[in-house]
């Protein structure tokens, strides 16, 4: 008979005769060794997951501690503490007396060990002016999330796996997402870079928009709202013409016709702002004096002019009469 536990068992052997007759006889066997239990709490936990063990033990000089994630310790005190990472285990204890007895004991539940890492995700970091972002949740967990709370640059808080946020102006801004598990355990994590909110410019076009050709016209972008950007610009006048100055040269129309002077100013971000310049030339008036006419001298002549709405009439002092 195989014993797997110490102390004193009553053996007995009982004899039958032919005739019937019965005898018995009783010795105790004696099975040295130590005896006792494992205990330990919590069975759940969140990382850094610390467990309490207790034993209760007799007869016992060592306990080798074995915590089954490869690690044991050896003690002469029948309570320890251990710190084990993410998963499942299930402890073991071995109890040793003085003369070298051993015992096995395992232990009864497993202890489960929880974490959770908070990933806040969002697609686009860096827009102009103002917008709408749609935040998502990319944290994981041995355990169940059952809690996303989002916070905002101005403490708006949300909640959700997927939430959205308006940002109204410029600036810089962080958001912040705590998740929980079923288990409670948290964390809390930022963006791994800020949003960036850049602010667009805003021009103008300064210039004549009128005049008879062939006719040289100089046009000027204006910053209305300056700010510290360096702006890039291009330019379209209607004529096919281009410019990349803020300034550009004059330009040079020479067929009467209605034209779009655009120019679009952008910043290292690729905010940008267009403006636009409608700009009528005309041809110039085809003016005839009237007929040619003899006259005597002293005479009068009226002369009948056309092509025009108003006339400046010059003497010509090379006439000689």
């Amino acid at each position: 008979h195989l014993y797997n536990s110490a102390g004193s068992f009553p053996v007995t052997l009982k004899v039958t005769g032919n005739g019937g007759c019965v005898d018995s006889i009783i010795r105790n066997i004696e099975i040295k060794g130590p005896t006792g239990n494992i205990e330990y709490d919590p069975l759940n936990v969140c990382v850094p997951g610390e467990i309490n063990f207790k034993s209760k033990a007799q007869n016992t000089v060592q306990y080798i501690w074995d915590f089954s994630d490869g690690t044991t310790v050896a003690t002469s005190s029948n309570t320890t503490t251990h710190r084990y990472a993410p998963g499942s285990y299930m402890p073991k204890l071995i109890l040793s007396d003085a003369f070298g007895c051993q015992v096995p004991i395992k232990g009864l539940d497993s202890i489960h060990v929880y974490d959770v890492t908070a990933v806040p995700t969002v697609m686009n970091k860096q827009f102009c002016d103002s917008g709408t972002l749609v935040f998502t949740d990319s944290s994981f967990s041995n355990d169940i999330i059952q809690n996303y709370h989002w916070i905002f640059p101005d403490n708006s808080t949300a909640d959700g796996k997927q939430v959205s946020y308006l940002f109204t102006s410029a600036g810089t801004y962080q958001v912040t997402l705590v998740v929980t598990t079923k288990n409670g355990c948290v964390d809390t994590a930022a963006l791994n870079t800020p949003i960036e909110i850049a602010t667009s410019p805003k021009i103008s076009i300064l210039g004549d928009s009128t005049g008879c050709t062939p006719l040289s016209l100089t046009f000027n972008g204006n910053i209305i709202s300056p700010d510290s950007a360096v702006l890039n610009w291009n330019w379209n006048f209607g004529n096919g013409a281009v410019s990349n100055l803020q300034n550009p040269l004059p330009v040079t129309y020479s067929q009467p016709n209605q034209y779009t002077v655009t120019a679009v100013a952008y910043n290292n971000a690729g905010c940008a702002d267009t403006a636009y310049r409608q700009i009528n030339l005309l041809a110039p008036p085809d003016v005839n004096a009237g007929i040619d006419t003899t006259i005597c001298k002293f005479g009068n002549y009226v002369l009948q002019p056309s092509g025009a709405l108003n006339y400046v009439w010059e003497y010509n002092p090379d006439i000689s009469c």
